[in-house]
């Protein structure tokens, strides 16, 4: 058991380093100038030129999605989450689709709201009005001072980021500039998110993600893939780690496929079951789409797969990734996950450390340990020194 108590506030955040629980050297930090430049110019301008989304994945050296609406930080695929990444300068989002039983859309990762709610109802069985009867309650995984929120109708997720202006405190582009990676989850929502989204006028700022060929196959003439390009959305399509090189590239090769998509997971000995191997990352990186790896959590991911070619980044909490500043000060008693606090499994809500509002109290169930970041922040000296 790791106890930081209160007094740890007076540590210079420049000074400490966080233990990693994924590999060794996989904190190693690199300059904030480095990591800053990832927003690059070309893909502000992309954005704010109102360009069609896919323009966004062909025309800029790397890009960043804010995954699940950054849920490392904010409770996931909440009107808030969405909201709050773009405040903070999110270029794009995430987005998933469900349908309930009463035809309406709603953003949820999972067939159920258990694992986000903590009721048992599946979403595809439950109308609207039942479901909003509980909200989502990420307390376990972000702070007990997190906050409880509803679960978002795609309308009402679409309206709160809208509603972002331009400027402040991180200089957003403003809502309506970002672009939208939105994925329907379910058959219903599949048929139905199309016409949501051209109604809305809003296909040149959406690239539809699905699995595969969006039927699960390896056809780049898919229905859904037609269908998309027809409505003048990018596509991005996703695979698994052990899917066969050969397809992924006839699909690549084809003019409805503007972007791939490679898993890696994150486990405390590295790369853990499922992720697709760097040869095969390499080899798709090399056939001229653009290649997005999710879900990238730690710097030394991000510089792994930029080195094996990869352009596009779905991050949980893209800016500790990119390293953006962050405030000077250290804050641990604000019973709430700050950026950069990555336990070995950043998705196992048993492996966070309390946040109790008065020290951060980290227990594992194996030997391993947790990346502090609101402790440290970049720097350019070539050594450190533990205040």
């Amino acid at each position: 058991m790791t106890v930081l108590s209160n007094t740890t506030k007076k540590m210079s955040r420049r000074g400490f380093l966080g233990a990693s629980a994924l590999v060794p050297a996989a904190l190693a930090l690199q300059t904030g100038e480095a990591h800053a430049a990832a927003n690059t110019t070309a893909q502000l301008a992309a954005v704010r030129s109102g360009s069609p989304a896919h323009q966004l994945l062909y025309k800029t050296d790397e890009f960043f999605i804010a995954h699940r609406g950054a849920g490392n930080i904010s409770p996931e695929h909440t009107a808030y989450a969405y909201a709050e990444s773009v405040r903070r300068g999110a270029l794009a989002v995430e987005i998933s689709v469900r349908t309930t039983r009463d035809g309406k859309f709603v953003c949820m990762h999972d067939a159920s709201i258990k694992r986000t709610t903590g009721a048992n109802l599946v979403v595809r069985d439950t109308n609207l009005d039942e479901l909003r009867r509980h909200q989502v309650d990420m307390r376990e995984n972000l702070g007990d001072n997190i906050g409880l929120y509803d679960i978002p109708t795609l309308e009402e997720a679409i309206e709160a980021i809208n509603n972002v202006p331009e400027g402040g405190e991180y200089a957003s582009i403003g809502g309506k500039k970002v672009v939208l990676f939105i994925e329907a989850k379910d058959g219903p929502a599949q048929q139905g998110l199309l016409k949501f989204i051209t109604d809305r006028g809003l296909q040149r700022r959406t690239v539809i993600k699905m699995y595969r060929d969006g039927s699960g196959g390896f056809n780049p003439t898919s229905r859904y893939l037609k269908l998309v390009n027809a409505a003048g959305c990018g596509t991005w399509c996703y695979f698994d780690g052990g899917d066969p090189i050969d397809k992924i590239s006839a699909m690549a090769r084809h003019k409805n496929v503007d972007a791939l998509g490679v898993p890696f997971y994150e486990k405390p000995t590295g790369a853990g079951y499922g992720s697709m191997s760097e040869d095969a990352v390499r080899t798709l990186t090399g056939l001229g789409k653009a290649v997005i790896v999710w879900e990238v959590h730690r710097r030394s991911v991000y510089e792994n797969y930029k080195a094996l070619g990869v352009k596009g980044f779905m991050c949980p909490d893209p800016y500790w990734v990119i390293g953006d500043p962050f405030d000077s000060s250290v804050k641990i008693n604000t019973g709430r996950r700050q950026h950069g606090i990555l336990p070995a499994d950043p998705s196992t809500a048993a492996d966070m450390p309390e946040l109790n509002g008065k020290a951060i109290v980290h227990r594992q169930r194996y030997d391993e340990s947790v990346l502090l970041g609101p402790l440290s922040n970049f720097t350019t000296r070539d050594k450190y020194t533990l205040d």
